[in-house]
């Protein structure tokens, strides 16, 4: 008897669910995209360079929570000119959605301003000694001077010498310092890429199984680590090992179990939003005056800018379904040829709060075998 694994599904590709908090798929129009709530902390008031404090930058330290999350991560105004809207869920924008220029510079900001570079570096960095400060002081002012930096180019504030309002000469030397080696050196960097990408490549000459073995495949992906559980066979790494972690670019291979008609792989990694990626308000439904529902207009509110990761897990899951089917049996001797088709299931539950995922299962012709990395 011949065995054979055989690919019966191209591609799967762009699925648009999302999962609410509940773990449960949503239907709205805002399932593709993350979302999250906002909080204020302390007031950033910073003076501007025209003296007129009509022109002055006025926020807050701010922080983002994604829904369903209890963590909370910086996050950045770049919209000087518009008040904050706590109530409203902010939604994960592209830099197109958005509509704010500059924010390639923004981003490098982000990369080299706080939190990504804690207070005492940048400190160091931009030539300014700390003041006698708590940890706690010491992050709102750096916070001050990278929102200072993000809003000479989101806005074209320029910040005066006495940056803070209301502060401390040292507060204000350290902000103003802060501000203008950001300022300075900030250089226009691509926009972050929002898509989770998960394929499974296969990397066979032919579909033929030695022994019970199947392989190779690839795991490509922009996640890190992914871990595997599998039902019906064991995944064998490059080396013949048993393994349940795979990194983008592994190869594997599946050893399936005698007699098993599905084999399923489960895998599970992190879903990340990256640093850069904008937040604002969009038209929503709502429910007012007792249960009636209407589209609200556009939310008058602050856009935002991510300046932390934000990671959450994520798993999806792809079936491996058992067939058995007659060949074409030579002269007086009948054969039974049997193959494994493989599906992907796009669950809803590898699109958490937000990515546009795509799932994918590739053939691609190459000279590898059994053992072969």
């Amino acid at each position: 008897m011949k065995k054979s694994l055989k690919f019966a599904v191209a591609a799967v590709a762009g699925t648009a669910l999302a999962l609410g908090s509940s773990g449960v798929a949503i239907a709205d129009d805002h399932d593709d995209k993350a979302r999250g709530s906002v909080e204020t902390h302390e007031r950033v008031n910073l003076k501007s360079a025209t003296g007129d404090d009509n022109d002055n930058g006025r926020s807050s330290y701010l922080t983002f929570t994604l829904e369903g999350s209890d963590d909370e991560h910086v996050i950045y105004c770049i919209d000087i000119g518009t008040g904050l809207e706590t109530k409203y869920w902010q939604y994960e924008q592209s830099w197109e959605e958005v509509g704010v220029d500059e924010l390639g510079k923004v981003l490098w900001i982000l990369h080299n301003g706080y939190p990504n570079v804690d207070a005492v570096a940048l400190g160091e960095a931009a030539d300014v000694e700390l003041g006698d400060w708590t940890e706690r002081e010491n992050q709102v002012n750096a916070y001050k001077g990278t929102q200072a930096a993000i809003w000479h180019f989101t806005d074209g504030f320029r910040l005066h010498q006495d940056a803070v309002v209301n502060g401390s000469d040292e507060e204000s030397a350290y902000v103003f310092a802060v501000y203008n080696y950001l300022v300075e050196n900030a250089e226009d960097l691509p926009e972050p890429p929002s898509e989770l990408f998960l394929e499974i490549e296969d990397l066979r000459e032919s579909d033929e199984l030695d022994g019970d073995i199947a392989g190779p495949f690839q795991l490509n992906t922009n996640s890190g680590e992914i871990t595997f559980e599998i039902e019906g066979g064991v995944i064998l790494n490059s080396e013949g090992e048993e393994t349940t972690t795979l990194y983008n670019g592994d190869q594997f291979y599946i050893q399936v179990d005698e007699g098993v008609e599905l084999v399923k792989l489960s895998g599970e990694g992190k879903l990340v939003t990256p640093i850069g990626r904008a937040f604002h308000p969009e038209p929503h439904w709502e429910h007012v005056n007792g249960g009636f529902s209407t589209m609200s207009d556009e939310p008058r509110s602050q856009k935002l800018i991510l300046a932390e990761p934000v990671q959450k897990d994520v798993s999806e899951e792809f079936k491996f379904e058992l067939e058995v089917t007659p060949e074409e049996p030579a002269p007086k001797l009948p054969v039974t040829g049997t193959s494994l088709t493989i599906a992907a299931t796009s669950g809803a539950a590898l699109l958490a709060a937000g990515a546009i995922a795509m799932v994918m299962l590739r053939r691609r012709k190459a000279a590898a075998s059994w053992g072969d990395a």
